[in-house]
Protein backbone atom coordinates (compact mmCIF):
# COMPACT_ATOMS: atom_id res chain seq x y z
CA UNK A 1 0.00 0.00 0.00
CA UNK A 2 1.74 3.77 -1.20
CA UNK A 3 2.43 5.68 2.01
CA UNK A 4 0.53 8.45 1.62
CA UNK A 5 1.48 10.29 5.32
CA UNK A 6 5.07 11.00 4.22
CA UNK A 7 4.42 13.92 1.83
CA UNK A 8 2.58 15.40 4.77
CA UNK A 9 5.74 15.27 6.71
CA UNK A 10 8.02 16.47 3.90
CA UNK A 11 6.12 19.19 2.55
CA UNK A 12 5.52 20.57 6.22
CA UNK A 13 9.02 20.52 7.06
CA UNK A 14 10.36 21.83 3.50
CA UNK A 15 8.07 24.94 3.63
CA UNK A 16 10.54 25.94 6.47
CA UNK A 17 13.33 27.06 4.34
CA UNK A 18 11.47 27.40 0.73
CA UNK A 19 12.83 30.67 0.07
CA UNK A 20 16.76 28.82 0.64
CA UNK A 21 15.15 26.24 -1.50
CA UNK A 22 14.07 28.36 -4.10
CA UNK A 23 17.88 30.67 -4.21
CA UNK A 24 19.80 26.86 -4.33
CA UNK A 25 17.46 25.28 -6.87
CA UNK A 26 16.55 22.74 -4.64
CA UNK A 27 13.36 21.29 -5.95
CA UNK A 28 11.66 20.42 -2.43
CA UNK A 29 7.35 19.31 -2.19
CA UNK A 30 7.23 22.73 -0.93
CA UNK A 31 8.20 24.27 -4.41
CA UNK A 32 6.28 21.56 -6.37
CA UNK A 33 3.40 22.01 -4.28
CA UNK A 34 3.23 26.10 -3.52
CA UNK A 35 0.48 27.86 -2.79
CA UNK A 36 -1.91 24.83 -3.51
CA UNK A 37 0.22 22.69 -0.57
CA UNK A 38 -2.87 22.72 1.95
CA UNK A 39 -5.11 21.25 -0.74
CA UNK A 40 -2.26 18.51 -2.05
CA UNK A 41 -1.67 17.72 1.92
CA UNK A 42 -5.71 17.14 2.58
CA UNK A 43 -5.81 15.10 -0.26
CA UNK A 44 -2.96 13.03 1.06
CA UNK A 45 -4.45 13.53 4.73
CA UNK A 46 -7.52 11.39 3.20
CA UNK A 47 -5.36 8.74 1.32
CA UNK A 48 -3.50 8.15 4.69
CA UNK A 49 -6.43 7.80 6.75
CA UNK A 50 -8.65 5.85 3.89
CA UNK A 51 -5.54 3.76 3.19
CA UNK A 52 -5.13 3.05 7.57
CA UNK A 53 -9.05 2.17 7.64
CA UNK A 54 -8.97 -0.02 4.51
CA UNK A 55 -6.09 -2.07 6.07
CA UNK A 56 -7.56 -2.26 9.03
CA UNK A 57 -10.87 -4.03 7.70
CA UNK A 58 -8.75 -6.55 6.09
CA UNK A 59 -7.52 -7.71 9.52
CA UNK A 60 -10.46 -7.85 10.96
CA UNK A 61 -9.54 -5.14 13.69
CA UNK A 62 -11.97 -4.38 16.35
CA UNK A 63 -14.71 -1.35 16.95
CA UNK A 64 -11.78 0.77 18.84
CA UNK A 65 -9.21 0.46 15.66
CA UNK A 66 -12.00 2.46 13.79
CA UNK A 67 -12.29 5.01 16.55
CA UNK A 68 -9.08 5.55 17.18
CA UNK A 69 -8.39 5.78 13.57
CA UNK A 70 -10.66 8.89 13.10
CA UNK A 71 -9.18 10.69 16.14
CA UNK A 72 -5.83 10.12 14.10
CA UNK A 73 -7.67 11.78 11.07
CA UNK A 74 -9.09 14.20 13.19
CA UNK A 75 -5.87 15.31 15.11
CA UNK A 76 -3.93 15.55 10.95
CA UNK A 77 -6.85 17.29 9.97
CA UNK A 78 -6.29 19.71 12.81
CA UNK A 79 -2.21 20.26 11.90
CA UNK A 80 -3.17 21.13 8.54
CA UNK A 81 -5.52 23.51 9.18
CA UNK A 82 -3.50 25.25 12.10
CA UNK A 83 0.09 25.31 10.28
CA UNK A 84 1.04 28.16 8.98
CA UNK A 85 3.21 27.32 5.76
CA UNK A 86 4.79 30.68 5.62
CA UNK A 87 6.11 30.86 9.70
CA UNK A 88 9.39 28.48 9.85
CA UNK A 89 8.79 28.02 13.67
CA UNK A 90 4.63 26.74 12.63
CA UNK A 91 6.03 24.32 10.17
CA UNK A 92 8.66 22.98 12.51
CA UNK A 93 6.10 22.90 15.45
CA UNK A 94 3.62 20.92 12.94
CA UNK A 95 6.90 18.48 11.64
CA UNK A 96 7.35 17.55 15.08
CA UNK A 97 3.77 17.24 16.39
CA UNK A 98 2.87 15.16 13.05
CA UNK A 99 4.92 12.43 14.42
CA UNK A 100 1.98 11.78 17.18
CA UNK A 101 0.06 10.72 14.29
CA UNK A 102 1.84 7.31 13.45
CA UNK A 103 1.89 7.07 17.83
CA UNK A 104 -2.16 7.01 17.83
CA UNK A 105 -1.67 5.21 14.74
CA UNK A 106 -0.51 2.34 16.87
CA UNK A 107 -2.66 2.95 19.46
CA UNK A 108 -5.48 2.00 17.08
CA UNK A 109 -3.67 -1.42 15.91
CA UNK A 110 -2.91 -2.35 19.34
CA UNK A 111 -6.77 -1.56 20.76
CA UNK A 112 -8.40 -3.05 17.61
CA UNK A 113 -6.47 -6.15 18.70
CA UNK A 114 -8.37 -6.52 21.86
CA UNK A 115 -11.83 -5.29 21.06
Amino acid sequence: MPDFWTPIHDAIYSHQDKEYDRDIGVKSSALLFGKATKAWLAVFVALSVGGVWWAGSRMSMGWAFYLIVVIAGTFLSFLLVRVDLDDPKSCWDTFVANTYYGWILLAAVLAGQFT
